[in-house]
């Protein structure tokens, strides 16, 4: 073979030389034996050193015979063959097209490749019957069309009259950027919402401040929606480690409240320093006011309305009871109206005080002035009262103070009734709501006035014998109120009974039914979830996050594009919407678009941190690390108590080879969510790559001691096995198999477990429960292929393994090995070709997969095609140093290439 390469050489340098095989016999002999021994060595330079020292010998034999074509081409042509010949050896290797799967049908048509001599064949890695297949599915998408994306546009020059103005050439208003007014008609610049700042640029069409923004959104949405997130269904464990922004599609608006209620949580400020995150510490601070609030009631009652005692308690008592403070007193948003109220009825004994003693303070200001009558002691009549007049006309006067007196007393609850409910009725101001209970906290003030005012005349006309029977139907009334009042504490006892309440009572209200999806969501109860999304969106057609709401929780991928995109039709500044999209484009493998749809969910919202983490991912992805590390610290910038983001970050970082720095992070989360799931876990697992087996050990105990999921028991019993600890992972997957029957995770990695003690017909029954109850269960599928082909049932694990890789998404890394055992299959069917497609696949998906790189440098070996072999050998090696298969087989390779020479040396 050789010397016909050495013939070819010579016939592209001389094209008028004669027939190479004319030639042939003069070459055929004193090839030096020393280069057969050069076969040994396992270096890129020495293999290369090798193929040029037979070159100069064979050129050394060539002069000898005489001869001589043009040394000059022949150098040239000589050269092109080496570094053509060299360059293939590198140990990166290209790009590999992705091939088509083979069908079943296809491989059993393939003929057999031809045999090949057996003790020069390579030998194949075996397949590994248990692997972890649970992991976080990545970031992804199902989104079939791109939606426009607003690029950032520059800082336009020239005057604000010029520039701010539509395309129509209508002027925009400087404050919250709308058309159809001027700044000083602006309705959002009368409620106090901050708009643009003066020096902004012109804003895009629908763009606004944040503050308005804010503001409309929680018109639209519900003030009871959580914002991270309402948890999306547990996240699936394993290697790598898990990144809780790739599980969770994000659900509905953020929570984003009004300026007045955003600024009211600055009185919980000393809650949070003294209580943290207790309840019953806000209770507590509520309830003391509530009762500061009634005993000033029974105090204006005394000192304004001039009404008995006793009625004065009755009004306080019926203030106090009144079902209808249960929302104000009970939510801590509601503090804002109980503080006001406070501060109202305490401004308004000011005044009345005020006006009382001011004469005194005139009087004492004249002594300064003039001290013209002075006294050692001012007491006793001291300061005279009006005088004058006759006794017709002081008794005149009398009466009618008397009669004005009463008509005050009449008039100061209705004012206090009406006035404070002028701002929420609509009549003047436009208000996000239609009716609130926590609103008729101060006017009912002026009711409770009112009654007590009642009860006193009555109390003073009727006589002594009929006053009880006026008065003890406002002390079972009182009864009435606090036993309703007790029964509304229960309903404002958890989230659960508030939105069960509304469904009950207002079952066509849009919102109750939303609530309560949001809940059965949080809950796990899909379904129910589902259900009453269907009956928000029936009620409500464009509540733009039922739909995206909607969309996070149904399993059809073309339900939830048209829920996500019916949601931006309906808010184009939805930014939960854009968030999701963003993951169904990545899951069908268009980065890019995600990548803007991200970009524009965190222009829409700039603290949007479980964007930014997502940002990372595709930047780390794509392999731009300090980017991704970039966008990692971003997330934490907007929100540094964030816990998923701190989790995702120390994900990021263990991925690098970072564990100590990964474990700072999760740490952190820890103190930010002590029991956090997913932090314990990936913190275990950055000890298991420590090689610190016995804490991570105590943080899977320590998760499971937190709440017995069958996630945590899952990762533990499959530490266990990776531990080599087989029968405590056998005891605990029985326990998993007993408590949670339903868990399929656990299923899979039981069989996984079973094949490996051999019993595998215990791990088939397994297994086929899992694929009766879902047949698109990626794990328990390949874990059948690897099953039926450990049993040499070779047909029945092609069956399976052909399922699998439908269920992948483009780029997913987690699939490589699914293509990898694939290939496995194929080769023990004799298909080398079709096997050697898979491996590529499986490179392409994962180019760190030693055992796909292994297994196709022995196809190559076997179809002669040695520089790829050679390869894929090398790349092998690098990832499996330790791995005696690779050597044996690179050894097996360089006497193969080295067969020739020894032949025509015996020659």
């Amino acid at each position: 073979m050789f010397v016909e390469d050495m013939l070819r050489l010579f016939k592209r340098a001389d094209p008028a030389m004669p027939e190479e095989k004319e030639r042939s016999s003069q070459y055929e002999r004193q090839i030096p034996a020393t280069t057969c021994s050069i076969g040994s060595d396992s270096e890129r330079q020495a293999l290369a050193d090798f193929i040029r020292s037979i070159v100069l010998d064979e050129l050394r034999q060539l002069q000898a015979v005489g001869s001589h074509p043009p040394v000059s081409a022949l150098a040239d042509v000589i050269r092109q063959e080496v570094r053509q010949a060299v360059t293939p050896l590198a140990p990166i290797a290209p790009p590999i097209p992705e091939a088509p799967i083979l069908t079943y049908a296809a491989a059993l048509r393939s003929p057999a490749p031809p045999a090949t001599d057996t003790a020069m064949r390579p030998r194949y890695q075996a397949m590994q019957p248990f692997h972890d297949t649970t992991s976080s599915p990545p970031l992804g998408s199902r989104f079939s069309s791109t939606p426009t994306y607003l690029p950032s546009t520059s800082r336009q020059s020239g005057s604000k009259a010029s520039t701010w103005r539509t395309s129509d050439n209508r002027p925009l208003c400087y404050h919250c950027g709308e058309a159809g007014h001027v700044y000083r008609n602006c309705q959002y610049r009368q409620l106090g919402l901050r708009g643009f700042h003066p020096d902004a640029r012109c804003p895009r069409y629908g763009e606004r401040p944040r503050e308005i923004e804010a503001y409309l959104m929680g018109q639209r949405t519900s003030s009871t929606i959580q914002h991270h997130q309402s948890r999306s269904p547990s996240p699936r464990w394993s290697t790598p480690p898990v990144c809780p922004h790739r599980l969770p599609l994000f659900s509905g608006a953020r929570h984003q409240v009004p300026a007045g209620e955003t600024r009211n949580s600055d009185f919980g400020g000393a809650n949070y320093y003294v209580n943290g995150r207790q309840v019953r510490g806000y209770h507590v601070v509520n309830v003391t006011l509530h009762c500061a609030c009634s005993v000033l009631v029974a105090v204006v009652a005394r000192r304004v309305m001039r009404i008995t005692a006793l009625h004065a308690c009755l009004a306080a008592m019926l203030f106090a009871a009144h079902p209808v403070h249960t929302e104000a007193v009970s939510s801590i948003v509601g503090r804002a109206e109980v503080l006001c109220c406070l501060f109202f009825l305490l401004s308004l004994l000011c005044y009345h005080r005020l006006l009382t003693y001011s004469y005194l303070c005139a009087f004492n200001a004249w002594l300064v002035l003039c001290p013209h009558t002075l006294s050692y002691d001012w007491q006793m009549g001291s300061i005279p009262l009006p005088a004058g007049g006759s006794r017709e006309q002081l008794c005149s006067y009398n009466n009618n103070e008397r009669l004005r007196g009463h008509s005050l007393r009449l008039l100061v609850p209705l004012l206090l009734t009406v006035l404070p409910f002028l701002p929420a009725s609509n009549l003047f101001v436009t208000v996000g709501f239609v009716v609130a209970e926590r609103v008729l906290y101060i006017p009912s003030i002026g009711v409770t006035l009112l009654v007590a005012e009642g009860m006193s005349r009555l109390h003073t006309w009727c006589s002594r014998a009929l006053r009880w029977c006026t008065t003890s139907p406002c002390f079972i009334l009182v009864v009435l109120f606090t036993a309703r009042t007790w029964n509304r504490n229960g309903v404002w006892a958890s989230r659960e009974a508030l939105f069960e309440s509304g469904i009950r009572d207002l079952p066509g209200n849009a919102k109750m039914h939303y609530n309560y999806a949001n809940l059965q969501k949080d809950t796990g109860n899909s379904d129910l979830a589902i259900k009453h999304y269907r009956l928000a969106i029936e009620l409500w057609p464009d509540h733009a996050s039922a739909h995206n709401n909607l969309g996070t929780v149904l399993t059809s991928a073309e339900e939830s594009e048209h829920h996500f995109r019916y949601a931006l039709h309906v808010n184009p500044n939805h930014p939960g919407a854009h968030f999701n999209l963003a993951n169904i484009y990545s899951k069908q493998g268009q980065k890019d678009v995600a990548r803007a749809l991200l970009k524009r969910a965190v222009e829409l919202d700039p603290d949007f941190s479980e964007a930014y983490s997502s940002l990372a991912v595709l930047a780390a992805n794509r392999g731009d690390l300090s980017e991704g590390e970039k966008l990692h610290k971003m997330a934490l910038k907007s929100d540094d108590r964030n816990a998923d983001a701190r989790i995702n970050y120390g994900t990021f970082l263990q991925s690098q080879g970072r564990a100590k720095e990964a474990m700072a992070q999760y740490h952190q989360a820890l103190d930010i969510q002590e029991n956090h799931t997913v932090a314990l876990l990936n913190a275990a697992k950055s000890l298991r790559s420590m090689n610190l087996n016995m804490q991570a050990e105590s943080l899977y105990k320590r998760a499971l001691a937190a709440e017995p999921d069958p996630q945590v028991m899952d990762n533990l019993a499959v530490f266990y096995v990776s531990a080599g600890r087989l029968d405590e992972a056998r005891e605990l997957f029985k326990d998993i198999d007993k408590r949670f029957p339903d868990h399929r995770d656990s299923k899979v990695h039981y069989a996984q477990l079973l094949i490996q003690l051999r019993s595998f017909r215990a791990a088939e029954d397994l297994l086929l429960d899992v694929i009766d109850h879902n047949s698109t269960d990626r794990g328990a599928l390949h874990t059948a292929a690897l099953l039926y082909h450990h049993i040499n049932q070779t047909v029945e694990a092609l069956d399976y393994i052909l399922k699998a890789p439908k269920l992948c998404a483009v780029d997913d890394l987690l699939c490589a090995k699914i293509h990898s055992d694939h290939g496995d299959i194929l080769k023990d069917l004799n298909d080398l070709s079709s096997s050697a497609q898979s491996y590529q696949v499986a490179i392409r998906l994962d180019p760190d997969l030693a055992h796909a790189h292994l297994n196709l440098a022995v196809i190559r070996h076997l179809e002669s095609d040695y520089p790829a072999a050679f390869r894929h050998y090398q790349v092998a090696l690098s990832l499996d140093p330790k791995n005696k298969l690779i050597v044996d087989n690179m050894a097996k390779l360089r006497r193969r290439i080295a067969r020739p020479l020894a032949f025509h040396d015996c020659v």
